[in-house]
């Protein structure tokens, strides 16, 4: 044995575990006190003096000891209690080097229990508990399979999951792809009762595209040809101003007129192809919706009177709000007496298809959101 320190407490070891452990305790090159303690005590007593956070780092780090040490120590756990030693293994697997010891601690932990034992709440807190860490995951890959395994354990023909079925259908009736539109709403006709379809309603002069959705929300798209038009400038007329021709596009629920889009064409004829135009003038937002508040005050009895309000659009006075040009009274004034110059469009990159699609898409749009709309719309006017 080596020469002892002259001060301290030294440990000697033995060389047999039967053998109790020797503490020495030296001072001044004399050994003052001398103990003998069984190894199991010596360990207890050593271990209490390191932190939990370095025991755990030592125990991470090494796999036999999770799998010799860890999962005896929480195969008894049931309910509240294996939530809480779970959220605990959360927590420290931000601060682990090794995630791979991680992981398999986890499919330790799913081996040994069946998740279905426990009461409903700590199940549901449990999951929420570690889908609210995967936010960091870009791949919507992981997502979609875990939503699928979800999914299947669901049995969605009960009464008490209507809620999620809601849940399912309204975040399907936000997606904006008009192709995604399209294969939901043929999946969904095979739950739709067929029923005859009688006759169309009688529809107003100059409609070129009429659809009725499920929820009994009409849309209909009146065609105006070039024309020459009387105008109020704020309170100057102006005679035969040229305009040239334009869809206005109606979204009508009930009795009610929810939202009026406005749009040029250059063609004859209607084709599904048919370019599209920016209105010219004022009052007409970058998304062709019409800045026309009194337009959800107005109820109609019949879609036949809807023929009348792109007249009524005609003659409400004008004013420089959303005119994208320089001098719109100047314009005015040089169009008296002559056609609108259709040269002057600007494109909207869009064709009439696409236009009917990405209207539909306002159909499903809540009620509660449009009447905002509108009021915003309203104070901007002001």
């Amino acid at each position: 044995m080596d020469r002892m320190p002259d001060n301290g407490r030294i440990i000697v070891l033995p060389e047999s575990d039967t053998t109790l452990a020797r503490v020495i305790s030296r001072e001044e090159g004399y050994t003052v006190k001398e103990q003998r303690v069984r190894i199991d005590d010596l360990l207890n007593a050593m271990l209490s003096m390191v932190e939990p956070f370095e025991l755990t780092k030592l125990i991470m780090k090494n796999g036999d000891m999770v799998s010799e040490i860890v999962e005896p120590a929480i195969e008894n756990l049931k309910g509240s209690s294996l939530s809480k030693a779970l959220g605990m293994v959360v927590e420290r697997a931000k601060d682990t080097d090794n995630m791979e010891l991680v992981v398999d601690l986890f499919k330790a932990v799913a081996s040994k229990f069946d998740l279905g034992l426990l009461d409903e709440e700590s199940l549901t807190g449990f999951l929420r508990h570690l889908l609210m860490r995967v936010g960091g995951i870009k791949n919507d890959e992981v997502f979609a399979e875990l939503f699928l395994i979800l999914l299947s354990k669901v049995k969605l023909a009960s009464n008490r999951n209507e809620e999620l079925l809601r849940g399912v259908l309204e975040s399907l009736s936000r997606i904006q792809d008009s192709e995604v539109k399209e294969f939901f709403r043929g999946i969904a006709a095979e739950f739709v009762r067929k029923v005859k379809t009688v006759c169309t309603p009688i529809l107003p002069k100059g409609t070129v595209l009429y659809q009725e959705e499920s929820d009994g929300t009409k849309i209909v798209v009146l065609e105006r040809e070039r024309a020459r038009r009387d105008v109020i400038f704020h309170n100057t007329p102006y005679s035969q101003v040229g305009h040239p021709k334009l869809l206005f596009a109606f979204l009508v629920k009930q009795d009610m007129i929810w939202a009026c889009q406005i749009v040029v064409v250059k063609d004859v004829s209607i084709k599904p192809k048919t370019k599209l135009y920016r209105y010219p003038f004022s009052n007409v937002y970058s998304d062709n919706r019409a800045c026309w508040p009194e337009l959800t005050n107005i109820k109609i009895k019949s879609l036949f009177e809807l023929q009348n309000l792109p007249d009524l659009f005609f003659n409400s006075p004008a004013n420089n709000h959303l005119f994208e040009g320089e001098n719109l009274r100047e314009w005015f004034y040089k169009l008296q007496n002559k056609d609108f110059d259709d040269s002057a469009l600007k494109p909207l990159n869009v064709n009439v298809h696409d236009f009917f699609e990405m209207f539909k898409s306002a159909a499903e749009t809540s009620a509660s959101e449009i009447l905002q709309d509108e009021a915003d719309q309203a104070a901007v006017a002001v």
